[in-house]
């Protein structure tokens, strides 16, 4: 009686152990695949070499509300404004104030989308299920990507005391790809790890300004 009785103690703590380890696997996790590097080479940016240009950004909107859930980045308006001007030295643009600039960029946003990507990737909540098996411990995370989509608008303040908006640009190039139990899918800022966005937000950042350059806009 006593070996079933440990048997049965034995068992029920291996069970234990294994719901334990199922839940450690399927703790959220994120990656991603953007390089700005990988973004910008594919661009002539020879227009962009001693342009005097301005990141400006009042306001920058860092959230975006699906109909489910409020998705805010881990970078704050001057993360963001930094990410920017970072990605515009790479470039090659001379950085200056605004009053000294030729052109300005100012940001108005950067989101994360929800994991609808809209372009470029193609998986919105791929598999979006979850099941634990005490059988078999499998355990099967949902997935998604979120694209970090910037928006700007460009203005050119050569030879003017006030600056003319030349356009609205957005890019959602780069992205994060999450692996995380659905309860905790939608919850960007549990997911999401704050370097993965990071390098999401300077691959978006890149992509807007190759195609301000591949436009002529400097020229």
């Amino acid at each position: 009686m006593k070996a079933c009785t440990a048997y049965a103690w034995l068992k029920k703590q291996l069970l234990m152990c294994g719901i334990l380890a199922v839940v450690a696997m399927t703790s959220a996790c994120s990656t991603t695949q953007s390089d700005v590097r990988r973004v910008s080479i594919a661009t002539d940016r020879s227009s962009a070499i001693d342009t005097l240009l301005a990141v400006t950004g009042q306001n920058i909107r860092t959230s975006f509300q699906d109909s489910s859930a409020l998705h805010t980045l881990h970078s704050d308006a001057d993360t963001v404004l930094a990410i920017a001007r970072i990605v515009a030295r790479h470039y090659g643009f001379t950085l200056v104030a605004e009053s000294e600039a030729e052109y300005v960029l100012d940001i108005k946003s950067a989101v994360p989308d929800g994991g609808a990507c809209v372009d470029g990737v193609e998986s919105a909540e791929l598999n979006a299920s979850y099941t634990l098996s005490l059988l078999t411990l499998g355990a099967f995370p949902a997935t998604a990507v979120h694209c970090l989509v910037v928006n700007a608008e460009l203005y050119d303040k050569r030879s003017r005391d006030e600056r003319m908006l030349m356009g609205a640009f957005e890019s959602n190039a780069g992205s994060v790809e999450l692996v995380a139990g659905i309860n905790d899918l939608k919850v960007y800022q549990r997911t999401v790890k704050p370097d993965d966005e990071r390098r999401g937000l300077e691959a978006s950042f890149g992509a807007l300004l190759s195609e301000l350059i591949d436009e002529g806009a400097f020229q």
